[in-house]
């Protein structure tokens, strides 16, 4: 096999991973700061590292199986909230409260986060 200098290695894999469980608690820490004015100053930071998790999760494809179905299984969750989200701002009865778009894609964020820590320990 051809040497591959871009290839990923062990220590690449291990940020990896390391960075998705990182995104656990700060995706929770997001949502609390922006319910709350006193840890509003944790919003930019907590958020800045969220999305890098989530962007970061796009490249998934030059990362491992096991990173990719991880991944995927958190964003099949989120998607779904994505959906039931949408479905809540067309019914009816519910059309006239205003969500803030903001929260909701925390609360997205959180559920992709608690769906791959729950994947990793259902697994292990």
């Amino acid at each position: 096999m051809p040497y591959n200098p871009k290839a990923f290695t062990q220590d690449d894999r291990t940020w990896s991973y390391n960075a998705l469980w990182l995104g656990l608690p700060l995706s929770m820490l997001l949502l609390a700061s922006m319910h709350f004015e006193a840890l509003s100053f944790l919003t930019t930071i907590t958020g800045g590292f969220v999305c890098g998790t989530l962007i970061g999760a796009v490249f998934a494809g030059s990362q491992d199986e096991v990173f990719r179905a991880e991944v995927a299984f958190g964003a099949n969750f989120a998607l779904a909230f994505a959906g039931l989200a949408l479905f809540v701002q067309i019914v009816p009865w519910t059309r006239d409260y205003v969500y803030d778009p903001s929260v909701m894609l925390a609360i997205m964020a959180l559920i992709f986060h608690v769906a791959i820590a729950y994947r990793r320990i259902r697994d292990r």
